[in-house]
């Protein structure tokens, strides 16, 4: 499984278990976004390493997507860059080639995804 590393620029001053503005994740696959305006059709979908709460709401999961135009899902996969977050509400969870809803979702976070190599 992939790791990456989520740099939380928004909200500025979010700390939680891997420390300061940072956030370790592990790659589960791609999962299809709800067939709403203003929703992508595909979305990257991660695990929380070490879960937490963000406003009194637990987060095990995260999906994500390219936060600037021009920029696609394979490319932040590959190399990195600004992402969109939002956390997954369901209990159950979702897993890779799942389709979401919007209600199974909440925005939570602006932030710059890195692929980690090292491990």
């Amino acid at each position: 499984m992939p790791r990456y590393e989520l740099l939380v620029g928004e909200p500025w001053d979010f700390s939680g278990p891997d420390g300061g503005n940072r956030i370790e994740l592990a790659y589960l696959g791609r999962v299809e976004g709800p067939d709403e305006e203003n929703w992508d059709s595909a979305y990257l979908l991660f695990q929380v390493l070490h879960p937490f709460d963000f406003s009194g709401n637990s987060v095990q999961q995260l999906i994500a997507s390219p936060r600037y135009e021009g920029d696609s899902l394979s490319k932040v996969r590959m190399l990195g860059g600004m992402v969109g977050v939002a956390r997954v509400i369901s209990n159950s969870g979702l897993r890779a080639k799942d389709k979401f809803s919007s209600s199974e979702v909440e925005y939570i976070i602006i932030g710059q995804l890195k692929r980690r190599w090292w491990r």
